[in-house]
């Protein structure tokens, strides 16, 4: 595709940073990172405030292990760019990979809140503006069960974020304002990955609980989208299972080691939880095939 940049349609690279990262891009994609460089630094002197540069050149140094420049040319992407969730979390990676934890985790918990942002200006987003400020959006109730830990941590002051579970993209819930009816998309992807990377984070760094007051808000998001039949949904609640039984709330650790078994790399290991759970003396609803 290089060949193109030469023998394509003409175009005046001076005047469009674009092209200069596309073919910064194509140089990155067959190993030639000194010529990825040079194309995205020329798209730099087109445009020093296309953060699109600044990003792609982070993106670079990441992969040639340079930590320290990679962390800088996602800063200037930042800056130009402060609520983009994309250099958020390529900014929240690079400064975990670096040991600057706490630094990580006030982005991951940046992109969260950001994430809910865009949720609530998703449902305010309605084609006719007579109806806007009519609409009292509504937050269907998950398909399957609001888990105890959530019910729990509504009565919890630092945990602000179980009331603010909105995002853009949910299951149809619908409401009806002069005889039309609008679709409110909730439960968006980009919300769900931004509470994946949280609780995800806090795992990697032992900290369960975190992890688990994440996890299950992520459980909500997935179940309320439809979204719970992935590996990495099974994953999540092998996860909570596990956690949920150390902590002794076997209700939980049953409820989600059930869920667990659908999921082919997690069910054995489900059932080892279930079985255990039953060994202890505790009651299961149905029995384990």
């Amino acid at each position: 595709q290089i060949v193109w940049f030469i023998v394509g349609p003409p175009v005046n690279p001076d005047e469009n940073s674009g092209t200069w990262i596309l073919l910064g891009h194509e140089y990155t994609e067959i190993n030639q990172p000194q010529m990825a460089i040079q194309a995205y630094k020329k798209a730099q002197l087109v445009d020093e405030n296309d953060h699109r540069v600044w990003y792609a050149l982070g993106q670079l140094y990441e992969l040639l292990n340079m930590n320290t420049a990679s962390l800088y040319y996602f800063n200037r992407a930042l800056e130009l760019q402060p609520y983009n969730l994309q250099i958020l979390d390529a900014l929240a990676n690079a400064y975990d990979s670096c040991g600057k934890i706490e630094a990580a985790e006030v982005l991951y918990k940046r992109c969260v809140n950001i994430s809910n942002t865009h949720a609530l200006n998703a449902i305010l987003a309605v084609n006719d503006p007579s109806v806007q400020n009519q609409i009292q959006p509504q937050i269907s109730a998950s398909k399957k069960r609001t888990p105890l830990a959530l019910k729990n941590d509504q009565n919890n002051n630092n945990s602000k974020l179980s009331e603010k579970i909105q995002s853009s993209m949910i299951q149809n819930p619908t409401t009806t304002t002069n005889n039309t009816t609008i679709s409110n998309n909730i439960n968006s992807i980009e919300s769900q990955h931004c509470l994946y990377k949280l609780a995800n984070f806090y795992k990697n760094h032992n900290k369960n609980s975190l992890a688990a007051h994440y996890f299950c808000l992520y459980v909500r998001k997935i179940e309320e989208a439809g979204m719970d039949d992935s590996d990495l949904a099974f994953e999540t609640y092998l996860f909570l299972a596990k956690f949920f039984k150390e902590e002794e709330k076997y209700e939980l650790a049953e409820d989600y080691a059930k869920e667990a078994l659908k999921g082919e790399s997690t069910k054995e290991e489900a059932k080892h939880i279930l079985k255990s759970i039953e060994e202890s003396g505790h009651r299961i609803e149905q029995e384990v095939s």
